[in-house]
């Protein structure tokens, strides 16, 4: 009897024929160098910029204490950067319970975008005066400056030959989509920028899809969630300790 070639069969092939196709994909290419820069250059520039200043920095607070919690970039969220995504603000709020959980924090508080007005010409140190002020105005002992940067990578594989076909366009998969996001922090005291503690996290996805469904900021998005979530967890393990002090 003939077998008719249904569309399940026809998805299947494809399936099939992208792990063949893919037996000897490129691996995602991103540029860390340049991530790092980027990175750097978000970093909000502390006051104490001298050796004798950073040494008689003394702490002023005692655990557990209320933190504040930036938004990525520091305040540059004003001129067009975007803030936390609701899933992203839930990694911060569980996180936040577990170091509330650890007694280092009493509350952990994100500063909304409405607070931090800029104080100057955008620079680094007007961004941290903006974080600052943010910060006094929830009562925050301390503030965690997070930053975060997101590289992506897109290629296709021999499966992309179809997409000169609206079939092929629909169901072969022949697109790839990388992203790569790396996440750190920095706590200090509010009142005169003494580092407690600090951490980094990184988070990636990939995925093969047809053209029409091949979307980047998917990628993009979970590579920042999970990058977020890891940086989350070495936080806690690294801020803990200041309670046990």
């Amino acid at each position: 009897m003939r077998r008719a070639f249904t569309a399940p069969t026809a998805l299947a092939a494809l399936a099939a024929a992208a792990q063949l196709a893919c037996a000897g994909c490129a691996s995602p290419t991103y540029d860390r160098d340049g991530m790092q820069s980027r990175l750097q250059a978000l970093h909000p520039e502390l006051t104490s910029a001298r050796l004798d200043e950073i040494q008689s920095l003394e702490p002023t607070v005692t655990f557990p204490a209320r933190i504040a919690v930036g938004q990525p970039g520091g305040a540059r969220v004003w001129s067009g950067q975007r803030g936390w995504s609701a899933d992203e603000l839930e990694i911060i709020e569980a996180f936040g319970d577990e170091l509330v959980a650890a007694g280092v924090a009493s509350e952990v508080v994100v500063l909304p975008i409405s607070l931090l007005t800029p104080t100057g010409n955008g620079r680094s140190e007007t961004d941290l005066e903006a974080l600052r002020l943010g910060a006094a105005r929830v009562h925050a002992d301390l503030l965690l400056l997070i930053d975060v940067v997101t590289d992506t990578d897109e290629w296709s594989n021999v499966l992309s030959v179809l997409d000169l076909t609206i079939v092929g366009m629909w169901l072969a998969p022949g697109q790839h989509r990388a992203a790569l996001t790396m996440v750190e922090g920095l706590l200090i005291d509010n009142e005169n920028e003494y580092l407690y503690s600090f951490a980094r996290g990184e988070g990636s996805d990939e995925r093969v899809r047809p053209r029409k469904y091949a979307d980047a900021s998917l990628v993009r998005e979970k590579s920042r969630r999970e990058a977020l979530a890891r940086f989350g967890d070495a936080f806690v393990r690294e801020a803990s300790k200041l309670a046990r002090e």
